[in-house]
């Protein structure tokens, strides 16, 4: 799977995107067939000297393609048009722009690297804009935005005769040895149970591995000087200042963090912190293995310059924040994103929870539930952009029902929305609320409920955030 996602690229690369008429999200690619020139290229119309590798009804075999080595087959997008890797048509095989179709250059929507400088090799394409492609002779190629339009159509063609005799100085081929190849293994292959294998983590020449010791998470940071670690009540800090920049990698354990509106709210407070040094540029949305980051770039107060760079991610009870400051290059930015890991076993505390002890003991709640109703008062939740948005009195309603079961109606911008189930009176003010088979919301829950008279206090439905209820029945 890693070897579908675009590890080269300069934005963050989800693993994951939405895909129509699907509610969970799938896996993505970064990648697609090419079918030729024009849009509808994979169509089976498609006239003989247009058609690429790729088609939606046609086979094409090795004695079609008239020269391998100047045939591309894959060619890589950019974040934004990746698709689901097991999903046929335009998410993994698409046309390039014919010149009726588009004015602009038809390798425009490809765009999504910069080709890195190196003193053994040539320099015209330093610092260039361009995409990778998987040539038919299994080469890796550059190619980038200066090539001619009508040349990369005729790469994008299996017989259009339009090729060059220049290939590897149009569209280099791609060095074997980029530290950014280390990324490739994904950490290796999984087993039955889904756990990754044991492996060596190397670093590349002028890298060093800097291993957090609270979750087991690794980056790669320059060479030469051991990191400065400091360590405070529940977070670790490792930092590396050189002539690369200064690189962190913080991590802080909480189990709070479980909670989903905990680890939005705690990310979203973090970035506007940082932001506080400059202003907020892009920020964008990312994962690691699955887990929700994001990415953010901290701005002067005044210009472009780039202060900061840093990307956050929340796995199970781990805050993992990596920074760098804003002279770093592009290429060590993207080594320094790219190598984050996180071993099978952390060497700190561990990420399983452990079970605790059973607590014991009567209900707090015992005929005061019952058959009863509770209506919210108004109260806000986390919203887009640091917001808070207030929803009103009413906008969630709870009921108790004599025969332990519950139905829950959340009402907000989208309308309401109902959760039935059931509720066990636990020991103390725990109740846990259990959901139907089948429903959207499919989380067990154990929440905290005060009944005082006609008020309730309830805490555990959003993250830590306590609601106050008053009752209707």
């Amino acid at each position: 799977m890693p070897h579908l996602i675009g590890v080269r690229q300069e934005r963050p690369v989800s693993v994951l995107v939405q895909y129509p008429n699907v509610e969970p999200p799938v896996a993505a690619t970064t990648w697609v067939g090419i079918a030729g020139v024009g849009y509808d290229a994979a169509e089976d119309t498609t006239p003989a000297e247009k058609r690429g590798v790729f088609g939606y009804d046609r086979v094409t075999k090795k004695g079609d393609v008239k020269d391998l080595s100047q045939t591309i087959v894959l060619l890589m997008v950019p974040s934004e048009g990746a698709g689901p890797w097991m999903a046929g048509g335009g998410s993994t095989v698409r046309g390039v722009a014919d010149k009726d179709e588009d004015d602009k250059h038809p390798i425009t929507p490809f765009l999504c690297m910069t080709y890195q400088s190196r003193s053994d090799r040539t320099k015209h394409l330093d610092g260039k804009k361009g995409t990778l492609a998987i040539m038919g002779d299994g080469k890796v190629r550059f190619i980038p935005e200066t090539m001619s339009a009508d040349l990369f159509r005729g790469l994008c063609t299996i017989a259009s005769g339009k090729k060059t005799d220049k290939l590897d100085a149009e569209a280099p081929v791609v060095d074997p040895d980029s530290p950014v190849r280390e990324l490739k293994s994904g950490g290796g292959s999984m087993t039955d149970k889904g756990k990754q294998p044991k492996e060596e983590i190397k670093a590349p020449q002028g890298w060093q591995v800097v291993k957090s010791k609270s979750g087991g998470f690794s980056v790669f940071m320059p060479a030469g000087k051991a990191p400065v670690v400091t360590n405070q009540v529940g977070t670790e800090s490792n930092i590396v200042d050189s002539d690369k920049g200064r690189m962190a990698l913080t991590v802080t354990h909480s189990e709070d963090l479980r909670q989903p509106a905990t680890a939005e709210a705690t990310m979203a407070e973090i970035i506007k912190g940082l932001g506080a040094k400059g202003r907020l540029g892009a920020q964008s949305k990312i994962s690691f293995n699955g887990h929700a980051g994001k990415e953010f770039v901290v701005l002067a107060t005044e210009g472009e310059q780039v202060l900061l760079k840093g990307r956050l991610y929340v796995v199970g009870p781990y805050l993992v924040t990596l920074m760098c400051s804003g002279n770093t290059s592009e290429r060590d930015m993207s080594t320094f994103f790219g190598s984050l890991r996180q071993s099978e076993q952390p060497s700190g505390k561990d990420d399983t929870k452990k079970e605790e002890p059973k607590k014991t003991g009567p209900s707090n709640n015992k005929g005061k539930l019952e058959g009863t109703k509770w209506s919210s008062k108004a109260f806000e939740i986390a919203g887009p952009n640091n917001t808070k948005i207030t929803l009103p009195a009413g906008a969630c309603v709870v009921e108790f029902k004599a025969d332990m079961k519950l139905t829950m109606v959340m009402k907000d911008q989208k309308g309401p929305e109902t959760i039935n189930g059931t509720y066990v009176l636990g020991p103390g003010d725990e109740v846990t609320l259990t959901p139907d088979k089948g429903q959207k919301v499919s989380e067990v829950l154990t929440v905290k409920i005060v009944v005082k008279g006609d008020e309730m206090t309830l805490t555990g439905l959003l993250g830590g955030q306590a609601l106050e209820f008053a009752r209707a029945r």
